[in-house]
């Protein structure tokens, strides 16, 4: 990265765009290796049962009808598209118990209209329910996603109406393309933008995971 680039806390939205193959998600899953598990549960909702989450040590699968973990760590789950309203429910279930992070690949999955999505958007901050979301058409989102973010990452897309959106929140110039998996990033606070390389391959990113969520030994 650089001497600049200032990871989010817990108190953060971060916005992630970009087309299938762009790095998107392989960026996504790294930001999010650095959250405080061991402080908060964290909650991932991947909807495309994505090779590199599936492959995140240490994580606990959960149904998206259970309660919202207690404990610290990482908990996996997998909606099916037909299960928009139990995706709801466990929303509001983490709007409610607060101190919890969301991860979401993909975010155009859940409605845009979801009104627990809209309040974890607006209204998270003091709750401390960080969230990383991420989405291939911004066009399809809750414009809260965007208007709501503390950073955004672009990589590639394929649709202008796509780039309309994120013009609108960034300072971004896409006159130019940019190399392979590379990204535009926007720390909103700072007002600061840079170019990102890419991350870390995959199993740098596991390797981190494997730190930070391996259970520690209880001395005899």
């Amino acid at each position: 990265m650089t001497d600049f680039f200032k990871f989010p806390d817990a108190t953060n939205r971060v916005s992630i765009v970009g087309a299938t193959g762009s790095g998107k998600t392989r960026f996504g899953v790294y930001m999010f290796s650095h959250s405080s598990f061991k402080r908060r549960p964290h909650i991932v909702f991947d909807f495309k049962g994505d090779d590199l989450i599936g492959q995140i040590p240490y994580a606990h699968e959960m149904s998206v009808k259970d309660k919202v973990p207690k404990y610290p760590g990482l908990y996996i789950v997998r909606p099916g598209p037909h299960e928009a309203d139990a995706v709801d429910d466990l929303l509001w279930r983490i709007w409610e118990k607060e101190n919890t992070g969301i991860f979401v690949d993909e975010g155009y999955m859940i409605d845009k209209n979801s009104a627990p999505l809209n309040a974890l958007l607006t209204q998270g901050r003091s709750k401390r329910i960080p969230m990383h979301i991420l989405t291939q058409r911004p066009v399809a989102c809750s414009r809260f996603i965007f208007s709501e973010a503390s950073y955004y990452a672009c990589f590639r897309m394929q649709d202008m109406r796509d780039y309309k959106i994120i013009e609108g929140f960034t300072p971004f110039d896409f006159s130019t393309g940019l190399p392979p998996f590379h990204a535009r990033w926007y720390d909103v606070a700072r007002d600061w933008s840079a170019v990102l390389k890419p991350v870390p391959k995959d199993g740098e990113i596991l390797d981190r995971f494997e730190r930070e969520l391996k259970p520690k030994k209880r001395a005899i």
